[in-house]
């Protein structure tokens, strides 16, 4: 098997694109076997709440304008008061 660095790089990967990954336990144990990206994504979506999200450290501006006063670009986050917003 060659080394990963080798092989060659998908500029955009697609969700029917195989990923290589390692079965933990089961039957071979630890047997080595492949997943699409797709199959991946529903997994983790199936498995994330609300819950297990922790946002800190969200500095708060009066409005999207001082957002980007400060400093902030499209897409970050910041708050006004009890309100998380993105800067548009």
């Amino acid at each position: 098997m060659g080394k990963i660095s080798e092989y060659p790089v998908a500029a955009a990967p697609i969700l029917s694109d195989k990923l290589v990954g390692t079965k933990i336990g089961g039957n071979p144990v630890d047997s080595t076997f492949n997943f699409t990206i797709a199959e991946l994504l529903a997994l983790i979506s199936s498995n994330l709440t609300a819950a297990s999200f922790t946002i800190s450290g969200v500095t708060e501006y009066a409005d999207n304008a001082a957002a980007i006063t400060g400093g902030l670009n499209v897409g970050q986050v910041y708050r006004t008061g009890d309100l998380l917003k993105i800067v548009h």
